[in-house]
């Protein structure tokens, strides 16, 4: 290994320290980002985790745009992003999409709504699906990347997924990540977005289906291996419930649509 300095700045031609610095600076931004909700949280604005009632607020979509506004342009989207876990990558978007854009995606595909499917203009993107779950309905464990090679011949490995949630009338039907433990010390922060309950702390980490959102995620890491910590799942809605979600998933390579 050997280091020189470039234009006042350093080069460094080991790729292990490289590593090094970069795993220690992921170690400092969790430390500060967890720093600042501490006191945002628990020294500005004390709260109690209530395991006993869900009692948390949630934002609700509230920005919406007129379907003829997108034939000259993409309207602009007021959207947020939370950063749940770094390793795997796993993002949070709020207002993810509009009412009118969720109508319309309902409304193409409502004539047959079993997993049904349509077409992005993009050829990295698997034609988008659309799953309706009704209340004893679930997606069982399962990993969005594929592991068989045949699969891959198409556009390549499934690189990330955004799982939208379109209609949700139901008390369940949350996304699990089975292992991605919750833990208490990070994910309390998220309970607007996470169930919170006795349960959690002997589960994965569990979304609340709540429209308009987004949850995304890599499927595999920097040097293109799969992530075994994508391992997740679609519970059932519950009683008199009922889920309707848009799947999109990007791959490597050009996808063509057989």
């Amino acid at each position: 290994m050997y280091v020189r300095c470039i234009s006042g700045g350093i080069l460094i031609r080991d790729k292990t320290l490289i590593e090094l610095i970069d795993f220690g600076l992921q170690v400092i931004i969790d430390y500060l980002t967890y720093l600042h909700w501490h006191i945002q949280r628990r020294v500005l604005q004390p709260i109690q985790l209530n395991f006993d009632k869900d009692n948390y607020e949630i934002d609700e979509t509230t920005d919406n745009y007129n379907l003829s506004d997108y034939e000259h342009r993409c309207p602009r989207h007021r959207y947020t992003i939370r950063i749940i876990e770094r390793n795997p990558l796993l993002i949070y978007i709020e207002q993810f999409l509009t009412p009118n854009e969720i109508q319309h995606i309902i409304e193409l595909t409502e004539p047959i709504l079993r997993p049904s499917t349509f077409y992005d203009d993009d050829d990295r993107i698997e034609p988008l699906q659309v799953v309706k779950y009704t209340p004893e309905q679930q997606f069982k464990a399962h990993y969005d990347w594929f592991s068989q090679t045949d699969l891959t011949k198409n556009g390549g490995q499934r690189i990330s997924t955004f799982f939208t949630y379109l209609q949700a009338n139901c008390t369940l039907g949350e996304t699990e990540f089975l292992d991605i433990p919750f833990n208490l010390l990070l994910h309390e922060r998220f309970c607007d977005i996470l169930i919170c309950d006795r349960k959690s702390l002997e589960s994965g980490i569990r979304f609340r289906p709540i429209v308009g959102n987004s949850v995304f995620w890599f499927n595999v890491d920097e040097q293109g291996t799969v992530d075994y910590l994508t391992y997740h799942a679609g519970r059932p809605p519950g009683e008199n419930g009922h889920k309707i979600g848009l799947n999109t998933w990007t791959h490597e390579d050009i996808f063509t649509p057989s």
